[in-house]
């Protein structure tokens, strides 16, 4: 009884908190927090300059200052590649098969083809179909539709005549851009499938890279495509 009479007298009595921040521990932390605050908006202040002072050499009309002050950056995948390609061009920006392609390396190349493209009467608005495997043409067959103002329509390699046939239908594709082999498959076998069904009646042309022998109309070679862009003037 005389325990319980002092555990109680014990929780009547006001503790102290020692766990309760003193006036001086307070002080410090707020002094902490106004601190950090500042760094925080300084930060952001700097931020702002460099943004305000960055003027890129090219696509200066995709970078006019807003009201605000703050400049708008490439709002395209294909305007921020032709941006690397002005500020990095010869940093490495695709490794294929040993060989190293910088940003300006893929944006000729992207620029050549897209006026190879447009030799075969390729327009904006039309669709560009792309089945191919891993390869460097992909990635400049993406970057030079784009650029044109066409619709790049990618296929899964995976399908076969049936599914391939659907989609270049459906799609509306106007040219289809591909590669002859991978391995044991045979591309151009596939497609000559489809266009014997002809249910295609949009597609015009079908750009091969690596063609492994003499290809008959509608085909055309990467190269064909590639030298055409090359002879062309100005940019598409």
């Amino acid at each position: 009884q005389t325990n319980m009479c002092r555990l109680y007298d014990a929780a009547r009595r006001p503790t102290v908190d020692r766990h309760e921040p003193s006036k001086a521990q307070l002080e410090a932390q707020m002094t902490g927090r106004i601190a950090l605050v500042l760094s925080l908006c300084l930060m952001q202040n700097i931020v702002e300059h460099l943004q305000l002072r960055y003027e890129p050499p090219s696509f200066s009309d995709q970078r006019e200052r807003t009201n605000s002050g703050t400049i708008k950056r490439p709002a395209t995948i294909d305007a921020i590649v032709s941006d690397a390609a002005d500020h990095w061009a010869e940093r490495p920006f695709v490794i294929f098969e040993g060989s190293t392609y910088t940003y300006a390396d893929v944006s000729l190349r992207a620029d050549r083809t897209a006026l190879g493209l447009k030799s075969l009467g390729v327009e904006a608005g039309d669709r560009v179909a792309l089945w191919m495997s891993n390869r460097i043409e992909w990635v400049v067959a993406q970057f030079a539709v784009t650029r044109l103002g066409a619709v790049l329509v990618p296929l899964n390699t995976r399908l076969r005549s049936v599914d391939i046939a659907h989609m270049l239908q459906d799609s509306g594709s106007v040219v289809l851009i591909t590669q002859h082999r991978a391995e044991s498959f045979d591309y151009v076998d596939i497609v000559r499938e489809v266009l014997a069904e002809d249910v295609c009646p949009n597609l015009q042309h079908i750009v091969v890279a690596a063609p492994e022998e003499a290809l008959e109309n509608p085909f055309v070679t990467w190269a064909d495509v590639d030298a055409k862009g090359a002879s062309s003037d100005g940019r598409p």
